[in-house]
């Protein structure tokens, strides 16, 4: 299920590039994933931000595939980032290497992207669902993220497996209004999703 641009004056969730996002409330900015492209995004993140905006407040790594990672440290190379959520695989790639050498580099904090952790930007929450650990298939440890703000509830969702999906309503509360997924939901999260509060 891929969701339409929410919008509110200057308070939107954009889709920046292919496989990437950009939450902006209040002139506070997260950015969720890089996509395929770091030229698609930074033409994305160029057309949504102010010529001097050149700060992004956090940004989440749902997916450790290289070309998403690439173009996140494309982002930490051309702005300002004050906290960085990342799986924390065990460097399934020279690139995602990298990646976190970039962040570190820049001395930007680096949270694991686990159950449980989270953090608030602004008037937005962002909670991880998912993963709870390390896995050895990177997409059953793909990111789940339940971010709050303008009212709204949205379940976000890197590349999962259907095994994590399967998994994931036992783990945690994944009710929400609106769902962002790359890949396709299966029935018993589906309606774990739309279950009434």
């Amino acid at each position: 299920i891929m969701a339409a641009t929410a919008r509110a004056p200057s308070n939107e969730l954009v889709f920046v590039a292919n496989g990437a996002a950009l939450v902006s409330v209040d002139g506070h900015h997260v950015l969720i994933d890089g996509g395929v492209s770091p030229q698609a995004l930074d033409m994305g993140l160029g057309s949504s931000l102010a010529f001097s905006d050149r700060r992004i407040d956090a940004i989440v790594d749902t997916d450790p595939a290289s070309k998403n990672v690439a173009s996140l440290r494309s982002v930490i190379e051309r702005y300002s980032v004050s906290v960085v959520l990342d799986p924390g695989m065990e460097y399934p790639s020279y690139t995602y290497g990298r990646w976190l050498e970039s962040a570190e580099a820049r001395n930007i904090p680096v949270i694991a992207l686990r159950q449980g952790a989270s953090i608030s930007v602004g008037r937005m929450r962002i909670d991880v669902l998912s993963p709870n650990g390390i896995y050895p298939n990177q997409k059953d440890g793909a990111g789940v993220l339940r971010l709050e703000f303008l009212h709204s509830t949205i379940l976000y969702m890197g590349p999962v497996s259907q095994r994590a999906q399967a998994d994931l309503p036992f783990r945690a509360d994944v009710r929400a209004q609106t769902v962002i997924s790359p890949v396709p939901v299966i029935p018993s999260l589906a309606g774990a999703i739309g279950a009434r509060n």
